[in-house]
């Protein structure tokens, strides 16, 4: 396994996905939210995975936008996304990530992706699986930017599917308090999602670690998964803010993009 490769197209899956759509989505795909009446777990009482993955979506419901930070450590580095969404399905991304030594930009919106990445004829390149650029082409066919996600948050399904939950407490995030939540998830279930989904099942068998945080909102403030990978496993974690700034993203303009 290409290790480096692996935590690399995590981090982006996460990156993209990390409490949040990455990708347009219909309104036939937008999230149900829990109209059930029945109460919210306590942050005492260590509630189902399903019971926190329908907490997390109802509150994704009204958000607007959010911001996402993303370390996956020396090998899988760190990225950004910016995200812009409308009744808890994402309309567009903006994401920045390093890649070799090399600092790319993705853009999705109306449904494609743009990168701008060195060596290309004009500023933006169109993400596509017949791309001259390998980097741009990499992530039309491993990571598949504009469809990654096509309806709710990669990690609510990612929650959803865990075992063995535990409650933690409260934890200090980003200077606010937040409900801590440890659990495990086996990667060969998919994740919830076909992309996330391949990346995680690569990392075979073991059982992962992963902890979470909700505010007092029950929105996901940060997200943490342990890769075991040789004698200390490598980290990788998610953490999410700026709910509901002003934000504005749209596709760069016609004359500015390549299709090479």
């Amino acid at each position: 396994m290409n290790t480096r490769a692996t935590l690399a197209g995590l981090a982006l899956s996460i990156t993209l996905a990390a409490g949040l759509v990455a990708g347009c989505s219909s309104s036939s795909n937008k999230p149900t939210p829990n109209t059930s009446g029945a109460p919210v777990p306590s942050t005492s009482a260590a509630p189902s995975a399903t019971e926190l993955a329908a907490m997390m979506t109802t509150a994704l419901q009204s958000l607007t936008s959010a911001h996402v930070d993303v370390d996956a450590g020396v090998l899988g580095g760190t990225s950004t996304a910016d995200v812009k969404l409308s009744d808890g399905v994402t309309q567009a991304t903006d994401v920045k990530l390093n890649q070799s030594g090399q600092d790319i930009e993705v853009i999705t919106a109306d449904g494609k992706s743009y990168a701008k990445v060195s060596g290309t004829s004009k500023p933006w390149t169109l993400v596509s699986p017949t791309s001259s650029n390998p980097v741009v082409k990499s992530f039309a066919s491993s990571i598949n930017v504009a469809g990654i996600v096509t309806e709710l948050a990669s990690i609510v399904k990612l929650i959803g599917t865990g075992t063995d939950v535990h409650s933690l407490g409260t934890d200090q995030v980003r200077d606010a308090p937040a409900a801590h939540y440890s659990m495990t998830i086996n990667p060969q279930s998919g994740g919830g999602d076909p992309a996330l989904g391949q990346v995680l099942a690569s990392l075979g068998n073991t059982p992962l670690p992963i902890q979470l945080w909700l505010d007092a909102q029950s929105r996901p403030v940060k997200v943490s998964l342990a890769i075991p990978l040789g004698a200390k496993p490598i980290t990788i974690s998610a953490t999410i803010s700026d709910f509901d700034a002003a934000l504005t993203i749209t596709a760069p303009p016609a004359d500015q993009v390549s299709t090479d």
